[in-house]
């Protein structure tokens, strides 16, 4: 098992403000992961990575490579891996049959946008 290494980087909105913004009843972010090192089990994302304490949704909104596609564990009564983490799974999409990124090493342009809405 490989320690995944992962950066977020908050995006700035039309105001160029980078930090969660409201909407409604919740905050929302934009964030770039850069995903360089990864492992089979998931890059586990924490509300604080994106200015929250809490999570209640994330969705892909761009990908840099269309190698990479990430999705977002969910379980089976429909939330995440708790309040404040969510697990993002990488599939490699252009095989005959998609299946999950292996164990280790380093990929290059696993970069994913992401917006994710929240509490602070």
């Amino acid at each position: 098992m490989t320690e995944e290494v992962y950066t977020v980087a908050l995006l700035n909105d039309h105001l160029g403000q980078s930090k969660p913004t409201v909407m409604g009843h919740e905050y929302c972010v934009d964030a770039i992961i850069d995903v360089s090192t990864y492992d089979s089990s998931g890059v586990v994302l924490s509300a604080s990575d994106f200015g929250l304490s809490t999570i209640s949704a994330i969705t892909n909104t761009g990908i840099a490579n269309v190698l990479f596609y990430p999705t977002f564990v969910v379980a089976e009564a429909g939330g995440y891996t708790s309040s404040s983490t969510v697990t993002m799974l990488i599939v490699q999409v252009l095989q005959a049959t998609p299946a999950e990124v292996a164990d280790g090493g380093t990929h290059s342009a696993m970069q994913f946008r992401v917006r994710v809405w929240g509490n602070l």
